[in-house]
């Protein structure tokens, strides 16, 4: 029974955690700690997806391998993450970006990598970018080809659990004023980037529906991690993001709420449904007690005024943002197709600013306030151009996992259903990349590990959790299919 237990639901642990461990994580280890953990959560997590995948109804151990490895094999999303892994790994070891002091001419400038024509990074800053790409890697082909559908709902409850966990820790400790850091953290603004909050809006809205889901398929074993996982996210957005992009993430978490009640109320049963709606009260309630009984009156004050207009985007904030799209534009044209390199940004723009543009910039800024701009002059025109393909693939996959689950429904007369018929979590991930795509113009999020660690790990669990035809899945594999007749609840898938 243990080792049924281990094999069913062992990877889904790994892959959760490597998932929310950069999120929970991040303000409390230095970026090569933070990037060597990862690296080591991917090497596990690898291990189970390739050794001891979710095993469908009928199948043996030996069979769900091979069908796993089959599969990765003829996905394209497979060979993008290996072509972006290579990409970082480049720029990671093209280093050597540095201010330079030149006798001869007895001026500072700006060192160029060993190669210069290729994708490059500051000092170290390239390591946690090469990290995070092969975990995500790992964890969007284990959750595309390791996991079962019960297995995908274990992996989404892990993974929002351990986020509310460090971010419980991170509040607690901001409001405390444990650390500088986090102190600094808890009082962003629109001028002092990025907002570590931002992660945990997304894994907040996880938690909603994860914590529903696990109801309405009552698992009792799931109701404390709900309250934890919707406690610590809703508080660490509330206490690291500014007023305004927190109350921005917390409406869409109550439409969120609203239909995910709802999707309680019709496949679940009444009582699970007002457990929802009390476990869900009794997280969002959390950070109300933090700021009001650990913060202290100043931070208290931030929080309220922060909603006001004029003290969210102060009056300087259009000509900073004008000036800084300026310098990573010329930046960008400087080195079109490469970038200037990870992390050079505050290298270059003290060279590249016009003297009018010190009135409103800050002493050493570090990126361009827009992510867009940010990004397009660090990794130029081949990094955007990856990370495009990469939003482009998620998409595409998410759009044909619901053209096939609108044939599978409506093979069973269930078509109607929609979008009852399909668990929360399928309808997240949209919305979670248009909140990102929006948040790009006023923030460097896709710059951000966690940020980008929580945004398409929720877009993969999205795409990944459409009902499917299992009996035809499992011809097409080759497998066998003895007792399959589509019931993906009962068998993992």
């Amino acid at each position: 029974m243990l080792l049924k237990v281990i094999t069913k639901y062992g990877l889904a642990v790994h892959l959760g955690i490597l998932a929310a461990f950069p999120v929970a994580f991040a303000q409390f280890l230095e970026a090569g700690a933070l990037g060597r953990v990862i690296l080591w959560l991917s090497l596990f997590a690898l291990i189970w997806v390739l050794f001891e995948p979710s095993i469908r109804q009928g199948e043996r151990s030996s069979d769900a391998r091979e069908r796993v490895r089959d599969s990765i094999i003829r996905d394209p999303v497979f060979y993008f993450f290996l072509l972006a892994i290579g990409f970082a790994v480049v720029r990671w070891l093209n280093t050597g970006i540095a201010l330079w002091y030149d006798p001869e001419r007895a001026v500072w400038t700006v060192k160029d990598s060993f190669a210069p024509m290729l994708p490059a990074s500051v000092g170290s800053k390239g390591f946690l970018p090469m990290a995070a790409s092969v975990g995500l890697g790992v964890f969007v082909i284990g959750v595309r080809h390791g996991l079962g559908l019960s297995a995908r709902r274990f992996c989404g409850m892990t993974m929002v659990t351990v986020a509310g966990i460090g971010g419980l820790m991170a509040s607690v400790c901001a409001c405390l004023g444990a650390f500088p850091e986090m102190v600094q953290a808890a009082r962003s603004s629109f001028t002092t980037l990025p907002f570590a909050g931002t992660p945990f809006g997304v894994f907040l809205i996880l938690s909603i529906v994860f914590g529903v889901d696990s109801e309405s398929h009552k698992w009792p074993l799931a109701r404390l991690p709900f309250i934890l996982a919707v406690g610590g996210s809703s508080s660490a957005l509330v206490i690291f993001s500014p007023p305004f992009v927190a109350a921005v993430y917390l409406l869409v978490t109550l439409l969120v709420v609203i239909f995910s009640l709802a999707y309680n109320a019709r496949v679940g049963s009444m009582g699970g449904f007002a457990r929802s709606a009390v476990f869900t009260l009794l997280g969002l309630s959390v950070p109300a007690l933090l700021i009001m009984g650990l913060s202290s009156p100043e931070l208290q004050q931030f929080k309220l005024h922060g909603l006001d207009p004029e003290s969210a985007m102060p009056v300087e904030y259009g000509p900073l943002t004008d000036a800084l799209a300026r310098i990573a534009k010329k930046m960008w044209l400087e080195r079109p197709w490469c970038g200037v390199g990870v992390g050079a940004f505050g290298l270059h723009a003290p060279f590249i600013a016009a003297k009018p543009d010190w009135a409103f910039l800050p002493p050493h800024p570090v990126d361009a306030v827009s992510g867009y701009w940010t990004i397009l002059s660090e990794r130029g025109i081949v990094g955007c151009g990856l990370l495009a393909i990469g939003v482009g693939l998620l998409v595409w996959s998410w759009v044909m996992r619901l053209v096939e689950a609108l044939a599978y429904l409506r093979g069973n007369d269930e078509g109607e259903r929609l979008p009852f018929a399909c668990p929360p979590v399928v309808w997240t991930g949209p919305f979670i990349l248009g909140l990102a795509v929006a948040e790009l113009f006023f923030s460097h999020l896709f710059a951000s590990v966690p940020a980008v660690f929580a945004v398409v790990s929720a877009f993969a669990l999205s795409a990944a959790s459409f009902p499917r035809n299992v009996c035809a899945t499992l011809e097409t594999a080759g497998a066998s299919n003895q007792g399959s007749e589509g019931q993906e609840g009962k068998d993992g898938r």
